[in-house]
């Protein structure tokens, strides 16, 4: 079947691309150029939820084609991806982080696991994790979950998945919490791994030491909720 005989009989993925962006002006443009270069015939939709951005963030990821949603103030990514969720108009999202640490021609090793297996969730795995708080978190839902590397920002997510289970920034804790309720209600996760990462400086939520204690914190929230009952 060709691409186009594909197209008229309905069977094409279609994607909504959700990309959260704070202060990504040197990237934003880059991140969308290289996801249509790479998957445009599946991505029908991009979306980049402006997250309080004090530099050109939004008006270059406009300029690219891209639909922004724009936050006043910061929300914060759990919110900022939440929100591209709720304003996409296709049955699968895909994130995908905004400076280039992923590489967009990822997006269709996802699009490849997702047609062959149709799992209702598909999460990155990093080559390297370079931080203890990572691993440690990681292996934790590995071990009850079947996720490998639970803070990678690139996902591929079924949206009916929503229908049974809590929202991706319910409790705040890097979605990990939808995550857990998906687990507990028996949909189908996967992990695709991912070629390389382009960072093109540190870490977005802060150094190694921040980075730690905030995901300590975000365990002692994700054991309470791996001890609750499912919703």
């Amino acid at each position: 079947m060709t691409e186009q005989e594909d197209v008229q009989s309905g069977t094409m993925t279609r994607i909504s691309l959700v990309i959260p962006a704070k202060d990504e002006e040197k990237t934003i443009g880059q991140v969308i150029e290289e996801a249509i270069e790479w998957a445009g015939e599946n991505i029908d939709e991009i979306i980049v939820v402006d997250d309080g951005s004090d530099d050109r963030t939004g008006t270059i990821a406009k300029e690219k084609g891209a639909k922004v949603i724009r936050n006043e103030k910061s929300l914060g990514a759990d919110k900022a991806v939440q929100e591209g969720i709720e304003n996409s108009s296709n049955d699968i999202i895909m994130t995908i982080d905004a400076d280039m640490e992923h590489d967009p021609r990822d997006i269709r090793r996802f699009i490849s696991l997702f047609e062959e297996n149709k799992p209702d969730i598909i999460v990155g795995k990093r080559k390297i994790l370079p931080r203890k708080g990572e691993r440690v978190l990681s292996k934790f839902f590995e071990e009850f979950y079947g996720i490998k590397d639970v803070l990678c920002g690139m996902r591929l997510i079924d949206k009916k998945v929503f229908k049974d289970c809590i929202n991706f920034s319910s409790g705040d804790m890097h979605g990990m919490g939808f995550y857990i309720d998906a687990g507990k209600k028996g949909k189908k996760i996967l992990n695709c791994p991912l070629t390389e990462m382009r960072r093109r400086e540190g870490a977005r939520i802060g150094d190694d030491e921040t980075v730690d204690r905030k995901c300590m914190e975000w365990l002692v929230k994700v054991l309470k909720k791996h001890l609750e009952e499912p919703q």
